[in-house]
């Protein structure tokens, strides 16, 4: 059923420093776009605006400073949609015969302390705490990952860095999302208040353009992780007490993971992990829309109509919804989840 309010005017609402639709930006405005990820990377915000005098004042606009807050929504007049909240982390002003232009680049809250801290063997909804209270942020873990332990520590890394290799290895994403900090499952599509995100359902009127890759290179049939009491001690499997195996046993291309791992079970979540890393690198798919303010990185979209072996289910890596002269658009990457 067709969304009422895309007969609407696409819209945006800018909020700079607590200012809504602060003037300095609104009437300046040349385009606008909020990258969102699926924490792999950060979600990004870039903005370009005409460094012109103000209209009632005359006086140029003030280069913002690189901790500017400024609190992103779009979608249509009808029902405009929060994309979050951002800081400003780089800003470039350059000018021709032509007229002045200023660029600026903004990020969600970063995560850069370093610590040494000993986590190995904590659940990681209590190392999810924990780092979020140093950042003032609220926690959400999926449930699925709640009492899994971690198994190693965190010696001079930033916190980012640290929560990137934990979700990796746990086939997992972290991100920052308005003031929350997320710790999900691949594919486990909620929203910041844990509740599950609505599938968005895309037909071909819904689409301007798509493309898919299936990568023959990408596609392993099964993946083995060496089991040792002296983890880390080799590169290979040879000499080693067992291997853990996943997949198709005996499978034409075998992916062995070098790390070696103290116990069966965080080898088997490796293996796995790495095994759905394949599958979903394997299978990956490009959507050019009509602005669709709902969809977001995580998010499960629907394909119907579009063509056999295309159709059917898919989950959102990253999309970019982009505001400007011509009108609003949403282009996406999504991938298939492992069955």
């Amino acid at each position: 059923m067709a969304r009422l309010y895309k007969l609407s005017a696409p819209s945006y609402k800018l909020s700079a420093d607590g200012v809504f639709n602060d003037p300095v930006f609104s009437e300046r405005l040349n385009s606008l776009s909020i990258t969102l990820n699926n924490g792999e990377s950060s979600d990004g915000l870039a903005m370009t605006i005409h460094d012109m005098p103000a209209f009632k004042t005359g006086k140029m606009i003030e280069i913002p400073s690189d901790d500017r807050r400024i609190e992103v929504s779009m979608g249509y007049e009808l029902k405009l949609i929060k994309m979050g909240v951002f800081y400003v982390n780089n800003v470039t002003v350059s000018g021709s015969s032509s007229g002045n232009t200023m660029e600026i680049q903004a990020n969600p809250q970063l995560m850069g302390n370093q610590r040494n801290t000993t986590w190995n063997g904590k659940e990681i909804s209590k190392v999810i705490d924990e780092i979020s209270k140093d950042y003032k942020l609220k926690p959400k873990v999926s449930d699925s990952l709640k009492k899994v332990k971690v198994h190693s520590n965190q010696v001079n890394q930033a916190d980012s860095e640290f929560l990137t290799a934990l979700a990796e290895s746990n086939d997992a994403v972290f991100k920052v999302m308005s003031d929350h900090l997320l710790f999900l499952t691949k594919g486990d599509s909620l929203s910041v208040s844990g509740a599950p995100l609505p599938d968005v359902k895309l037909k071909p009127v819904d689409i301007i353009s798509w493309s898919t890759a299936i990568s023959v290179s990408e596609n392993f049939d099964e993946v083995i992780a060496a089991v040792s009491p002296l983890r880390g001690a080799t590169d290979g499997v040879d000499g080693l007490e067992e291997n853990v195996s996943v997949g198709k046993k005996g499978g034409k291309k075998a992916f062995v993971i070098k790390q070696s791992f103290a116990d069966k079970k965080e080898a088997k979540i490796a293996a796995q992990a790495k095994l759905d890393e394949f599958y979903r690198k394997a299978n990956t798919l490009n959507l050019t829309l009509i602005g669709n303010p709902e969809i977001t990185a995580e998010q499960k979209i629907k394909l119907k109509g579009v063509r056999e072996g295309i159709d059917g289910d898919w989950i959102v890596e990253t999309t970019t919804h982009s505001f400007d002269s011509s009108g609003y658009k949403t282009t996406l990457t999504a991938y298939k989840q492992p069955e």
